[in-house]
């Protein structure tokens, strides 16, 4: 049932567990619900349990409705940890009644008397400045300054309860140069606890043998276009609950996020659970917004882009362009030709060119493919579906040519490298992907002189070619700006929050 409590000289009889009194209510209450079939038993001290148990008992339904049952901490205490009464008769259990008459510090008047409150070890910490039933046990000096510090707190915008644990970033990217790029800003969330959110992916399984790592299910609005809309939607509710899920387990007090669709639901919650969020816009976008980001950028206290040109797009975003051309000459190279289509969806149509100008001795190379999960596996090829990132890391040491997709996280790791880059953007009218950013971004880079662009084994061919008299430039990304601005965000924050 129930009931109301609050300080009043009305308690009257104390009962071992229980207490039966008409209650004169004030301004401070507290509502607790208990049980409806909770009995009163006998005073404390004046029947013994043997007596008390011939007695008839009195359900919470046959009282008059001005009596309520009020709870004795200490006796629930006592009863629920097993201890004797004072007859020496085992006390009765009351489950599940410790932690209501803990958790509101209720105490009566005769036990206040004997000095026989809650346990210090056992009653809740209050914050500072709170008034519960029986705050005016606290001694007004103490309380007055506790009010006063968290007035103080409050005045200097930090939490009046600052918590010992350091202060925790989520740090959420989906497949691909997504999550690559905030592998690129580690000099600033390296000294926090932090965890990842991404895909389940080979680079997902890399990321999660060095770092905590949560996936959540592949999901993205152009899934409708590709895949049906009821796939779709089945993708985004169990991405939904997933995000719920991780996000109330974690609790971070910042949310950092480079996109895509599939970390939407992560920001979203991170936003409701009152995170600071960083929404930083894909590096892949030059020209115009992703959806990604016109969604999450309302929930972002700090929105970032990467090209001047989207600045129009976000009218408080901060702008770091981090593209950067590198001196010197490239490492050694081998007769090396690693093809490559990323780590979240099967390119067929880049697998099958490769296949195509090897089986006509048109590929001197050494031959390395990696198709993606379920992608063409041409016979002769020894492909693979997918690679540890840092395999691919280390063939990219070794590789003179790379052919690729044109997400970033290839295009940037493989001119890094000083590789010869042939470049072969999916296209969404192939329904190789949602959208066409590939094809922005590739040519992007191609007017910047860093790589080649191939749209079918043609033009392959002549990107081949072109590689013997062809000088390869190195690039790279330098977010040292962009990192200065986020070691900033979260010192902030970690100021608020009290949390280092």
């Amino acid at each position: 049932m129930l009931f109301s409590a609050c300080c009043s000289a009305c308690l009257r009889t104390c009962a071992f567990g229980a207490w039966k009194a008409p209650i004169s209510l004030r301004s401070s209450v507290a509502v607790i619900s208990l049980p409806s079939n909770v009995a009163t038993t006998w005073p404390l001290g004046s029947l013994s349990p043997q007596a008390a148990s011939s007695r008839q008992t009195e359900t919470a339904k046959d009282r008059p409705r001005n009596e309520r049952i009020l709870y004795c901490p200490l006796l629930v205490y006592r009863a629920s940890t097993g201890s004797r009464d004072q007859a020496g008769a085992p006390a009765p259990s009351l489950p599940n009644h410790r932690s209501v008459s803990l958790r509101y510090n209720i105490a009566c008047e005769q036990c206040v008397s004997k000095g026989r409150r809650t346990p210090p070890a056992e009653r809740p910490s209050r914050p500072p400045g709170s008034h519960g039933l029986f705050a005016n046990s606290v001694p007004k000096a103490r309380r007055n300054v506790r009010e006063q510090q968290a007035l103080s707190s409050t005045s200097e915008g930090r939490d009046p309860r600052p918590s010992s644990r350091p202060l925790r970033l989520c740090l959420a990217g989906s497949g691909g140069g997504h999550v690559r790029q905030i592998l690129d800003l580690e000099p600033a969330w390296s000294a926090y606890d932090y965890f990842f959110v991404t895909e389940d992916t080979a680079l997902g399984h890399s990321l999660s043998a060095q770092h905590r790592t949560h996936f959540v299910p592949h999901y993205a609005a152009g899934q409708a276009r590709m895949h049906g809309v009821f796939t779709m939607l089945r993708g985004a509710v169990q991405n939904f609950f997933r995000s719920a899920a991780i996000m109330l387990k974690e609790r971070p007090d910042v949310v950092v996020s480079t996109g895509a669709g599939a970390v939407f639901f992560a920001v979203l919650w991170g936003r409701l659970l009152g995170a600071h969020v960083v929404v930083v816009e894909s590096f892949a976008r030059f020209d115009g917004p992703s959806l990604f980001g016109r969604l999450a950028a309302p929930l972002a206290h700090d929105v970032v882009v990467q090209s001047k040109a989207l600045a129009s797009y976000y009218p408080k975003a901060k702008v770091f362009d981090p593209l950067r051309l590198l001196d010197g000459p490239r490492p050694d190279k081998q007769q090396l030709l690693f093809a490559t289509v990323g780590a979240t969806l099967p390119f067929d149509r880049l697998v099958s060119s490769v296949a195509e100008l090897k089986a006509a001795g048109e590929i001197p190379h050494d031959l390395v493919v990696q198709t993606g999960v379920g992608g063409l596996k041409p016979d002769g090829l020894g492909a693979v579906e997918t690679m540890p990132f840092q395999d691919i890391q280390d063939l990219l040491v070794k590789a003179d040519v790379v052919v690729c997709h044109g997400g970033t996280g290839s295009l940037i790791t493989a001119l890094r490298q000083g590789c010869h880059v042939i470049a072969m953007p999916r296209l969404s009218s192939l329904g190789e992907h949602y959208d066409d950013h590939q094809s922005e971004i590739t040519e992007a880079f191609a007017a910047r002189g860093l790589v080649q662009l191939a749209r079918n084994a043609d033009e392959l061919r002549t990107a081949l070619a072109a590689t013997q008299t062809r000088e390869p430039r190195r690039a790279t990304t330098e977010p040292a700006e962009l990192i200065a601005f986020l070691k900033s965000v979260f010192e902030t924050r970690a100021a608020k929050t009290g949390r280092g």
